[in-house]
């Protein structure tokens, strides 16, 4: 071996250097700009904050409304995932008797998600520094309104088709969509935006939001059903349907 071949890296080594570094910029900058805003932010700072020198940041991304858009834009990527995953975890399977309590969990699921500390930070940055991003405002939609309306109708759209919903229209499924999420967030995710917590019991904001929608679009036998429901169990993902588990009071 040479000596000139012993002083180099290996291409793997400097493509992992190269991502790490890359990393490390993107998830300091985050962090800045969530708590600085755009126009406050100083490179310096996500300099230092990434360990990297300030010429680093600008031989990585160029410009400083580049770094925003790609280091926002990844924490899109990735909450948008994980809200995609709780907003389309309804069941598909279910009977009319067990619809109440699975919308209610699913329900339950979307506001505790929606209304979480990280993706509220990300909401407030959006609002204020959004229309920096390239995409906008289709990138950020699903995070200042409704979170992603189109999985949610998809989901209330298969209870239409078991017959658990009664939904005659696509421009009525586009307006139980968006009352579904209305009534389950009530104004809960205005108030965390702000920093105020809601009055009240979360869970019975729910309970009455899912009453409500149920009222307007829940089938017959959605509602026959709970009426003869016994209200001493809770409800397990079992053989393709939530089943009723009896509590221990009950097993005595």
């Amino acid at each position: 071996m040479s000596v000139g071949e012993g002083i180099h890296r290996d291409p793997p080594a400097r493509s992992r250097l190269h991502t790490g570094r890359q990393d490390r910029i993107l998830s300091a900058a985050y962090k800045v700009f969530l708590v600085d805003g755009y126009v406050a932010a100083k490179v310096e700072d996500i300099a230092a904050r990434a360990e990297v020198a300030k010429p680093t940041i600008y031989n990585y991304f160029g410009t400083k409304e580049r770094l925003f858009d790609q280091a926002v834009g990844r924490a899109i990527k990735t909450l948008r995932a994980e809200l995609i995953t709780v907003t389309g975890s309804l069941p598909h399977r279910l009977c009319a008797y067990h619809l109440r309590p699975a919308l209610t969990q699913w329900a339950q699921a979307i506001t505790s998600t929606f209304t979480r500390s990280d993706v509220t930070e990300l909401r407030r940055l959006l609002l204020i520094d959004g229309v920096r991003l390239s995409g906008w405002p289709h990138v950020g939609r699903d995070f200042i309104a409704h979170p992603f309306p189109m999985t949610i109708r998809s989901c209330l759209a298969r209870q239409v088709q078991l017959g658990n919903l009664l939904v005659r229209s696509p421009e009525e499924m586009y307006q139980a969509g968006q009352q579904f999420v209305s009534l389950a967030l009530g104004d809960v995710a205005q108030l965390t935006l702000i920093g105020l917590a809601p009055d009240g019991d979360g869970d019975l904001v729910v309970n009455a939001g899912i009453e409500t929608f149920l009222a307007r679009y829940g089938a017959p036998a959605t509602v026959i059903g709970h009426q003869s429901e016994p209200r001493d169990h809770q409800y397990v993902w079992h053989e393709g349907c939530l089943r009723p588990v009896p509590s221990a009071s009950v097993l005595g």
